[in-house]
Order: structure tokens, then C-alpha cells, then sequence
């Protein structure tokens, strides 16, 4: 949050303020992050972003199911609303983000039986897409994806005395978490895009520019008005002398 604020404005004690105001806020404190209790598993580093993806499902939340997709490299994050989790459901979720950004190399996921089904190993295998399960009876070896399940979790409950509808709320998470710079000091949205998408912060850099464009044109010297007849310096700009 204070990363995303420096990013657009700043004033003396800006982090000070913003540490405040969270504090302050009631929800946000009852729904504090929690110390980590289990060691995770720690994989080797994709080479780029889509390579791998960590999957996962949160719920019943909300009264619903909940597809949680993690990329290993930008930790860009998706969650797909859904009334089930069978088989069949997570690949008709998959097949849609996937058409928005290709085929994965590996998934990883725990041992759900809509992850290990005949059906979605058919699925992967046809689409050449390796898949790796926790160990069992341990789910947070798949750390990645299960720490963003906590986090989708929590920002929610932090939503909750607003008059919106789940989607809406949803959008906002996604938007807000995809936009927002990391300990990088660039967002999920950079990391696997390579642009940050516009947001309302935005639109202060744009009165600044326009403010400093003003300053800037006053600031210039104004046309001269020359009288008849009015000895002037003309610059030569072809060769001799000036």
C-alpha cells in the first residue's frame, strides 16, 4: 500500500499516516495475517512467467467454491468463482483462463480428487502440461497457492460491511492485488505483462504533468514585437559565420 501510494503522490511522514489509518481500521486488524505455521516446499525458479502455475481451492467461502491460480514466476494471481469443484468444473475454469494466456509447462496442486481424477490427468496429458501433487496429508507443501488462499481470504472478510456484490468485490481484490508493487517495487500486473495498467492514482501524475505543461508555457519568453525599421541579430544556421 505505501509502495503503490509513493508511487503517485508524497508528503512528510506519508508511511507514518498510511500505518495509521490501518491501524485504525477495526476490520483490517481482526483480520491481521496470521504467523506462518508450516515449513513449505520450495521449488526451482521458472525461467519466465506462465511456466508454472500453483492451483488451488478456497471454500466453501462466501458460499462458494473458489479456483485460486498462482503463477510461480510473477505470482500473478487469478481466482475463479464456482458452485463446484469437481473435475470437470476446475477444466472448463482452466480452459478459459487459458485462452486468455496459453498453456502452462507444470501445474502443481495437492491431492484433491478433482486434481487426480482419470479426467484432469487426461486433460493435462493431451495438453503436454506436467503435473506435480503435494505430499499427502500435507497440503501447505504447496505454499505458494495455499499463502494466497489465506490472503484472498482475509481481504475479503476485510470487505465484508460493504453493500456490493460478490463479483464486485471479487474485481476489486483481484485489481487492487495485481496492481499494487511488491518488495520488487513492481506489480504482479508488470511482472507478468510487462506494463502496469492504469489506475485512478494515475490521474494525479496527470493534473501534476498538466500543471508543470502550464508553468512551463508561462514561463516562456513571449513573441517580440519588433518596430519598423528596428536594427535585429538573425542566427545563421548554414556554414560561416553565425
Amino acid at each position: 500500500m505505501k509502495q503503490l501510494a509513493r508511487r503517485y503522490t508524497w508528503w512528510p511522514n506519508i508511511d507514518k499516516d498510511i500505518e495509521q489509518i490501518v491501524r485504525a481500521c477495526e476490520m483490517c486488524q481482526e483480520n491481521a495475517k496470521s504467523p506462518t505455521s508450516a515449513t513449505t516446499a520450495s521449488c526451482s525458479w521458472p525461467m519466465g512467467p506462465w511456466k508454472r502455475l500453483h492451483l488451488d481451492f478456497a471454500g466453501p467461502f462466501l458460499g462458494k467454491m473458489f479456483l485460486v491460480t498462482v503463477d510461480s514466476f510473477s505470482k500473478f494471481l487469478d481466482i475463479i468463482p464456482m458452485s463446484q469443484a469437481t473435475s470437470a468444473a476446475t477444466i472448463q475454469a482452466l480452459r478459459r483462463l487459458f485462452s486468455f494466456f496459453g498453456l502452462p509447462e507444470h501445474i502443481v496442486t495437492d491431492n484433491g480428487s478433482q486434481f487426480t481424477s482419470e479426467e484432469f490427468k487426461t486433460f493435462l496429458s493431451k495438453n503436454d502440461i506436467l503435473h506435480t501433487t503435494t505430499a499427502p496429508g500435507h497440503p501447505a507443501t504447496n505454499g505458494l497457492a495455499e499463502r494466497y488462499v489465506g490472503h484472498f481470504k482475509t481481504s475479503m472478510k476485510k470487505m465484508e460491511d460493504k453493500q456490493e456484490d460478490l463479483q464486485v468485490k471479487l474485481d476489486r481484490f483481484l485489481f487492487t492485488n495485481r496492481t499494487t508493487p511488491n518488495a520488487s517495487d513492481r506489480s504482479l500486473a508488470e511482472l507478468r505483462m510487462n506494463r502496469q495498467p492504469r489506475i485512478r492514482f494515475a490521474a494525479l501524475k496527470a493534473s501534476q504533468t498538466q500543471q508543470q505543461v502550464k508553468t512551463f508555457e508561462k514561463n516562456l519568453d513571449k513573441n517580440p514585437n519588433f518596430e519598423t525599421g528596428q536594427a535585429v541579430f538573425a542566427l545563421n544556421f548554414g556554414k560561416g559565420s553565425k
